[in-house]
């Protein structure tokens, strides 16, 4: 990878074993005059192994965490995309199966991820493309990004339990909580590549939360929020 001014450029290939690798090359360049240029080529990657070469350089640079995160699944991809943050010219296609994000020290996984993503027609369309939490809770991703670089790309979930989401805290937060409810969410990125805006919508129902050493709790029935900037709560009975 080679920085100079306001450009980052790489030019890589990891061979993960004899048959299987994954090939990186292209160019951006940000500032006044954005640009994009990105060719990526794989075949038969077992998203384990590169799991295990991250652990390795983990150990060796002192960076702990990385040892607690699992990866499994299998990647293929050939695509190529350019862009001026104006227009999109692509083609090709990145697949994953059957993958996997576990999060060892709490048990809690993000798995069943598939995507199907489509460069063809200089479109970024978002196919079947989801996960799993803890392989009980789907969470779908959809939409595109039109050849005019125009984003509509929709995240949502329904009813996620929030005691799971609390487990993927860092334990020295995640271990004094105890927290009960569940999360339903929509998220819309929407706009320009350039300026991207973001709207959430969200629902929290019968929450409750606990601090283990303070012994103090805050709970309401049921919150509305909206793009994270205004909250509301409906049929409100909150205590603290």
């Amino acid at each position: 990878m080679i920085f100079k001014d306001a450009k980052t450029s790489v030019n890589s290939i990891l061979k993960v074993t004899d048959t299987s690798f994954i090939k990186i090359e292209g160019f951006f360049e940000k500032g006044n005059s954005q640009n994009l240029d990105l060719n990526v080529v794989s075949e038969n990657l077992k998203i384990k192994d590169v799991s295990q070469i991250i652990n390795f350089l983990g150990k060796s640079f002192g960076i702990k965490e990385l040892q607690n995160i699992d990866l499994n699944g299998d990647l293929k991809a050939d695509f190529n995309i350019k862009s001026d943050f104006k227009k999109i010219v692509s083609k090709g296609y990145l697949e994953i199966k059957d993958g996997k994000i576990l999060y060892k020290p709490s048990n809690i996984a993000l798995d069943k991820i598939n995507a199907n993503i489509d460069f063809s027609d200089n479109l970024v369309k978002i196919n079947k493309t989801g996960a799993y939490l803890n392989s009980q809770y789907p969470i779908a991703i959809s939409g595109q990004i039109n050849n005019n670089a125009q984003a509509n790309i929709t995240v949502e979930a329904e009813e996620l339990p929030v005691s799971e989401l609390i487990k993927s805290l860092p334990n020295k937060f995640g271990s004094n909580i105890s927290a009960a409810g569940m999360l339903s969410f929509k998220t819309q990125l929407a706009g320009s590549l350039k300026n991207v805006i973001p709207k959430t919508t969200a629902n929290i129902k019968n929450l409750k939360v606990a601090d283990k050493k303070t012994k103090t709790y805050l709970s309401f029935s049921s919150a509305d929020i909206v793009s994270l900037n205004a909250l509301n709560f409906q049929n409100n009975q909150s205590k603290i």
